[in-house]
């Protein structure tokens, strides 16, 4: 009986075992089939950016378009190289073109050993001893050879060509030249575009990793203003029930117990979407459970303001990206005066042919050269309509320039404004932080001996909530105008 129960209990403890091991196989190929992602209890904000620039499509088709510049770059660079080309081609037609050679009469041709010559076969007058004419004033000869009609095929039925053809562009009008240039500045265009988007989605990332943060930090707020208020409602709980106070305070402190209950609750809500709009811009589901392990902090350095102007501006991507475009457009109109040039070429093949004629087969190898010239005349003015159009473009190019670069020093202007307001409020709300602390602890001190009353202290605590939750606004603004101007400056390279 013993042994049967342990090896039923073996046996049970065994197939335990195994569906549990079935069970985390499911659950991971559960986890794999819906792409989940184990997320770190604490993530930083290098961490967060790191994820951000992973897992961003913006950056990885900023990153294609780099890469596609470059082979365009590499395409065009091949229009300096020549080119080889290799054609065959095989004829094969209904019926052969024939035609028929007339026959008649030929003279002869007698060999002269002491010349080593050919000389004509002429009818000779003995009386005269001069050559015969005839009526139509030819010479008449001795003898005639018959020459029949013959039938010849002119053109083959069926025959093959093939041959290795090599191109070369000798003078294009610079058109190659400017062509390659502005690839070039097509893909320092892409190069920058691609560090702009990063710029971007590291500013993003930081921007609502910081509001995660702050509201994390207000929902700790929260909840020690509610564990402040707790130890009220429980010493007022106690003195009605000893009797000491009537029950218009306790429902005072019940009343204001539920509003920073309320207010517990919205700041969790308010947390919750901070931290899911960080997931979404990191790349994460949205129901990942994020804990920054990172704090917001104001030092002096971060508020110094000497190594920012307005001339800043000149260090953005988005500027440079500007330069470039006014560049092309420059360029395009060298590419459309090329069209004016003359063009030379240099063109050489070697070629083979094979067709059968009147009965018999025919071979030819044979290598040709030819240079090409071409130069346009008149084209009904499209050429220069082409030019005008590239001009008009590259003012339109040199306006938009001007009018960012504009742009550009205001908003550089507007953000250090805009720092030395928060840098002011930082500094307020850090003193009212200072004196709402003050307040609140001596309204404790009185409370306890008696000497102020429950809607006093209840203020204290309501104001200290307050000038705190103000202090945390302040660090946040201060900090994003800060990294606001930064980026403004070009000088945002986290």
């Amino acid at each position: 009986m013993f042994n049967i129960n342990f090896r039923l209990k073996i046996s049970l403890i065994f197939a335990l075992l195994f569906n549990l091991l079935l069970l985390s196989a499911s659950s991971e190929k559960l986890a794999s089939d819906n792409n989940f992602v184990i997320m770190p209890v604490n993530l930083s904000l290098s961490q967060a950016q790191k994820l951000a620039l992973e897992n961003n499509n913006l950056i990885k088709k900023s990153k294609q378009e780099m890469i596609s510049s470059s082979y365009t770059k590499k395409a065009i660079f091949t229009n300096y190289l020549p080119k080889f080309e290799l054609s065959a081609n095989y004829l094969l037609r209904s019926e052969s073109t024939k035609m028929t050679l007339e026959g008649g009469y030929l003279p002869t041709y007698n060999f002269n050993p002491e010349t080593n010559q050919l000389d004509p076969n002429l009818f000779i007058n003995p009386l005269t001893n001069q050559p015969v004419y005839g009526q139509d004033g030819n010479p008449i000869f001795n003898q005639y050879a018959l020459f029949p009609d013959k039938d010849l095929e002119v053109l083959p039925k069926s025959g093959f060509t093939g041959g290795i053809t090599l191109k070369q562009a000798i003078f294009t009008g610079g058109k190659v030249t400017t062509a390659y240039k502005m690839a070039s500045l097509s893909q320092q265009a892409s190069q920058l575009k691609f560090k702009l988007s990063q710029e971007e989605i590291l500013y993003d990332t930081e921007e609502a990793y910081w509001r995660v943060v702050s509201l994390f930090e207000k929902w700790k707020l929260t909840q020690s203003y509610l564990k402040l208020v707790r130890n009220v409602l429980d010493k007022v709980q106690n003195s009605y029930d000893a009797g000491m106070i009537n029950k218009n305070q306790l429902l005072q402190a019940k009343v204001k117990y539920n509003e920073v209950k309320l207010l517990e609750q919205e700041a969790g809500n308010g947390l919750d979407l901070a931290i899911m709009a960080l997931a979404q811009v990191i790349g994460l589901p949205l129901s990942s459970k994020i804990t920054p392990s990172d704090s917001l902090s104001i030092t002096d350095y971060e508020i110094e303001l000497d190594n920012f102007s307005e001339q800043d501006y000149l260090k953005r991507y988005d500027y440079q990206m500007l330069q470039i475009k006014q560049k092309v457009a420059k360029l395009k109109i060298k590419l459309e005066r090329s069209e004016f040039l003359p063009h030379v070429g240099l063109l050489a093949s070697y070629n083979y042919l094979s067709y059968e004629l009147n009965n018999s087969n025919h071979d030819d190898f044979s290598v040709n050269a030819m240079a090409q010239f071409s130069l346009p005349l008149f084209q009904w003015g499209e050429s220069i309509y082409k030019v005008k159009e590239a001009k008009t473009k590259f003012k339109e190019e040199t306006f938009d320039l001007e009018n960012n670069s504009q742009l550009m020093i205001l908003q550089i202007n507007q953000s250090l404004s805009q720092v030395n307001n928060k840098i002011t409020n930082y500094e307020l709300a850090q003193v009212a932080l200072t004196q709402a602390k003050e307040y609140l602890n001596l309204e404790l001190d009185n409370h306890y001996v008696g000497m102020t009353t429950l809607t006093d202290l209840l203020n204290a605590q309501t104001q200290w909530q307050k000038a705190y939750s103000a202090f945390i606004d302040a660090k946040l603004e201060l900090n994003l105008a800060y990294k606001l101007l930064e980026k403004n400056c070009g000088k945002y390279r986290n």
